[in-house]
């Protein structure tokens, strides 16, 4: 087969990646860059110049195409974003049209955790199964489903949004604006007001004098391992609240697996043993059974290499028994 090259561009809710992906789901070359907030022009301008940054990169092996990762609800009809609850300079934008012009190879656009779900499905922890549900928990909470070897997308390109199903019913306000999402429970945002919150009373918590500007769902995970019962406390009501989503998923669609990624899973056990009690304690017997609960084999690159094989699938580079 010709040796062939794809970009794969993440864009998140605070930062934006790009890598130069083969086949194989190697990165080749791989930029990190802070997201140009300032307005959706300066964004895509800066895509643009992150495509030709990596393209001038890899010289001996030719691009075929560039796949797009973005945030939010995206309508697959016209490719506007009806709402982006966390990058919200896009709400409104119409991606293929502003994109236009702008990038000199066929690219291709999806949203950000369809993307990583494809994925995992063709070169991380979903390889060789059919049907998986992909979670990727940072800033915010999204997901995909794989569904017989494809992305579902639904009527008209909303489907799959786990993050925004409603855990509790008169919870935290949500950026999407509903109450009580799943999002407003598990991210990374939720970990840090849920633990300053707690924090008040208890003084004795090596997070209790933490000022609120430094406080990270990192640092909650480090002083978790560093034994605080208030931090542990926290990662494990993460994975409760997490397991009873998983536990629908699993009632729901029967899935063979739920992949777990994004910067809150870093915490490993703390939240996946959890989850994963909590996901049994509620399943129907036979569907959890029948269903694997593992960590992204890809991690942080399971955006960049999703949005390539999304752009290697679009140009006929993988054949539908590679999905």
């Amino acid at each position: 087969m010709e040796k062939v090259n794809f970009i794969g561009l993440d864009i998140g809710g605070t930062n934006l990646r790009g890598a130069v992906v083969d086949l194989r789901g190697e990165l080749l070359h791989c930029e990190e860059e802070g997201i140009e907030r300032t307005s959706s022009e300066a964004l895509f301008n800066q895509l643009s110049r992150l495509v030709k940054k990596l393209s001038l990169r890899e010289k001996s092996i030719p691009i075929k195409g560039v796949g797009f990762g973005f945030p939010g609800f995206i309508d697959h009809s016209t490719w506007v974003v009806e709402k982006s609850p966390n990058l919200s300079l896009i709400d409104g934008v119409n991606l293929a049209q502003s994109l236009k012009g702008k990038i000199s190879y066929p690219f291709f656009i999806d949203n950000d955790a369809n993307v990583a779900a494809l994925g995992e499905k063709i070169c991380g922890a979903g390889k060789g199964s059919q049907s998986l549900v992909f979670l990727t928990i940072g800033t915010g909470l999204g997901s995909g489903v794989i569904l017989n070897n494809r992305i579902w997308h639904g009527a008209k390109g909303y489907g799959g949004e786990l993050g925004h199903i409603t855990i509790e019913p008169e919870g935290r306000m949500c950026n999407c604006g509903n109450r009580g999402c799943l999002e407003t429970l598990v991210s990374a945002t939720a970990i840090v007001e849920r633990t300053l919150r707690y924090s008040r009373a208890y003084p004795s918590s090596t997070l209790f004098s933490i000022d609120e500007k430094e406080l990270t769902s990192e640092r909650v995970y480090k002083e978790a391992v560093r034994g605080d019962s208030l931090a542990r406390w926290v990662l494990k009501e993460t994975g409760i609240y997490l397991g009873i989503a998983i536990a629908n998923i699993i009632n729901f669609l029967n899935i063979e697996m739920v992949v777990l990624g994004g910067q809150v899973m870093n915490a490993g056990d703390y939240i996946l043993l959890p989850a994963k009690r909590e996901a049994k304690r509620r399943a129907i017997k036979g569907s959890f059974a029948s269903a694997e609960i593992k960590l992204s084999a890809l991690g942080g690159n399971a955006g960049v290499v999703g949005a390539a094989m999304l752009a290697a699938q679009q140009t006929g580079y993988l054949s539908p028994g590679e999905l």
